[in-house]
């Protein structure tokens, strides 16, 4: 079997550096402490200037671990996947996380993982993960996502990006695994777009449009309270998958930064209220004279767009080991059963269309107001066309579980 770390990836001389790109070796360059000393000063430094250290941080060399022949980093630039998907766990968004090495220790302990390794200032993690299918590689983000808050741990969503850049950061400590198991399963998110669909019929329309837009470097956002509205649109209609299209339409602004469109997307995703929606992002194509109509291909259908995929059926991480429970700190891994998952799944963690169906049909036969049946019946449909999973802690299903029981 091929090491799966033995690939190249595209190096930058600092994270402000978008062109120049250089060719090396994945495995040499994680396995090179010529920065090393350098990287502990700037550790030093993240509890006293912890303004200077981000300065000193942001300066050292960096690379795209999905990225190959990768010569600049914008939204229209050519690369090569490598093959590998990378997952970073910080201490801001993991608080709860006091002993790394132990984390590590855990993690690794996982067959798919390839690399994992501490941090430049040795609070966090970083991963890389073969994956089996590169033009896949949002959806594998979006699959390890789910795996790691199941298990109280929250990953950088800044990694669904392809060339999301990773620091130097050499661990004398890593742990290497050359075979590790590709993953394979992966989760597509967002919800069903109808009203897209209602007005452009199928959603190669959308990504029709939105390569036009790039390939004729139309810039449709010129301004602030249009940009804001984009990033409603697309969180609206798609929720966390539509970051990516969002990021694309905003490419071709002069003064485009991609950690900041990331954070105004989350920002709109986070607030939004359904008050913007598709229609804004056509109007705006047309005031460019974009001919979005005869865009794209009528033969998708709407199903295509989601498909109903229970995340864990076929076990975590390709039946590894997986994180058993995690409260304060994190315990020890253990071997789940796929039917212990199936079972976890399915009535403790999640409700389902087949769930909804039944809540719909209690509702039915318990409330006998034709009103208040119309309003129940009007929300359970609105999850069901959702077509992903609802937690059963979501505000929106309990307070339909309570509206029912407490008939």
């Amino acid at each position: 079997m091929k090491n799966c770390l033995d690939t190249d990836i595209t190096v930058f001389k600092n994270y402000w550096t978008t062109i120049g790109g250089r060719q090396h070796n994945l495995l040499k360059f994680l396995q090179n402490d010529k920065y090393y000393a350098t990287q502990l000063l700037i550790a030093k430094l993240r509890d006293k200037e912890y303004p200077r250290y981000k300065k000193e941080k942001a300066l050292m060399i960096c690379f795209t671990p999905s990225c190959k022949d990768c010569t600049e980093r914008s939204a229209t630039a050519d690369y090569v996947h490598t093959g590998l998907i990378q997952i970073d766990i910080d201490q801001k968004d993991n608080p709860n996380i006091k002993d790394w090495a132990a984390l590590k220790k855990e993690i690794s302990t996982i067959p798919n993982i390839a690399y994992c390794g501490l941090s430049i200032s040795g609070y966090g993690l970083w991963c890389l993960i073969p994956i089996s299918d590169p033009t896949k590689h949002l959806e594998y983000y979006y699959f390890l996502e789910e795996v790691f808050k199941r298990n109280k741990l929250t990953i950088d969503p800044s990694c669904k990006n392809v060339q999301r850049l990773r620091g130097y950061a050499y661990d004398p400590k890593a742990y290497f695994n050359y075979n590790a198991t590709p993953l394979s399963l992966h989760l597509k998110r967002g919800n069903n777009p109808s009203r897209v669909l209602a007005i452009n019929k199928n959603n190669s329309q959308i990504e029709a449009t939105i390569n036009y837009i790039i390939q004729n470097n139309i810039d449709l956002a010129p301004d602030y309270n249009e940009y804001l509205n984009l990033a409603f649109c697309f969180s609206y209609e798609y929720g966390p998958g539509g970051v990516d299209y969002f990021l694309k339409v905003c490419s071709t602004h002069s003064k485009y930064n991609e950690r900041e469109a990331i954070q105004k997307f989350n920002s709109a995703l986070r607030d939004n209220k359904g008050l913007v929606r598709m229609g804004s992002f056509f109007h705006l194509c047309g005031l460019k004279g974009i001919d979005y109509k005869n865009l794209g291909s009528s033969s998708i259908k709407s199903s295509d767009h989601t498909r109903k995929i229970n995340p864990l059926k076929q076990g975590l991480l390709q039946k590894g080991n997986v994180f058993q429970n995690t409260t304060n700190h994190v315990k020890e891994l253990s071997t789940i059963t796929v039917n212990n998952i199936e079972q976890t799944e399915k009535y403790e963690l999640f409700y389902y269309e087949k769930d909804l169906i039944n809540m719909l049909n209690n509702a039915n036969l318990k409330i006998r107001d034709p009103k208040y049946l119309k309003w129940i019946e009007k929300e359970i449909n609105k999850l069901i066309e959702m077509r992903s999973p609802k937690r059963k802690s979501d505000p929106d299903i309990k307070q339909l579980i309570d509206s029912i029981n407490s008939i």
